[in-house]
């Protein structure tokens, strides 16, 4: 593994509780943790500052798993002007990112919602003309029995 506190494979037995301490201290350094937060913080900042780092390395792999699928497809669209990867159909790039689809969903249900306020809308404005056409044939109703 990677050596860290978080190694199962760690197996250092510590005798004195400032070893282990002096041993773990160039790691928290590395991850962004001032020495004063180290040696004079809470305890429990410790554990949050390797969750941190812990989603900083997932994003990181993430975005070059991204960035390799966007390589990936930018050759294949190449691929068939190569003649030694042969022959085929032109495969067009993506002209809208492929990963967006939160972008997308969010887009969506706000289509679908204003949508759904316009539909409401027209009920209402029909509603509302109706109303209005039989009060105005109750006033000329009322007028004439006069």
């Amino acid at each position: 593994m990677d050596g860290s506190v978080d190694d199962p494979s760690n197996k250092k037995v510590y005798v004195y509780a400032s070893e282990l301490f002096w041993d773990t201290f160039p790691t928290y350094l590395a991850i962004g943790m001032p020495a004063d937060e180290f040696w004079h913080g809470d305890p429990r900042l410790a554990a949050s500052y390797r969750e941190a780092e812990k989603i900083k390395r997932e994003n990181r792999y993430l975005a070059e798993w991204r960035a390799g699928v966007y390589v990936f497809e930018a050759l294949y669209a190449a691929a068939p002007a190569f003649r030694d990867f042969g022959g085929g159909t032109p495969h067009e790039y993506p002209r809208d990112p492929i990963f967006s689809v939160l972008a997308k969903r969010e887009t969506t249900e706000r289509d679908e919602s204003k949508a759904r306020m316009e539909k409401n809308k027209a009920v209402f404005m029909a509603l509302a003309e109706k109303i209005n056409a039989e009060m105005v044939e109750r006033q000329a109703a009322a007028k004439g029995e006069f």
